[in-house]
């Protein structure tokens, strides 16, 4: 069962909406506003689940998840995508590794179905 989840947005409203439901179904969750502060806290600390915005500053989501599979070797972590620029997106998220792409806007029940998808498939 997964506990504890990573939320990467640089948006804080998104973050802290998807932060509170996610707490309120019973998930730890840790939060960060950019992929350069998810990667300072993946370095010392390890999480069970990675939702990721695309574009953010100083680090985006795919650099995020190069370094999280190749620097920290961690291949087999859950990452969803999320992104509000709905174009190639999806496929060049899934050749990365992503385990699920969600464009946004979206809703809670979609984001919390694919968690359910990946947690079902990781028993």
């Amino acid at each position: 069962m997964l506990t504890k989840i990573m939320v990467v947005d640089d948006e804080a409203i998104l973050r802290e909406d998807i932060s509170a439901y996610l707490e309120m179904e019973g998930y730890n969750v840790v939060t960060a506003h950019n992929g350069h502060a998810a990667i300072e806290y993946l370095k010392t600390d390890t999480v069970d689940l990675v939702i990721s915005d695309i574009h953010m500053p100083e680090v985006n989501g795919y650099e995020l998840l190069q370094y999280i599979r190749t620097d920290l070797g961690l291949v087999d972590l859950p990452f969803i995508f999320l992104s509000g620029v709905y174009d190639m997106n999806q496929e060049k998220c899934l050749e990365l590794g992503a385990s699920a792409y969600i464009p946004k806007p979206f809703s809670i029940v979609e984001l919390s179905k694919t968690i359910d998808r990946i947690v079902d498939s990781d028993d």
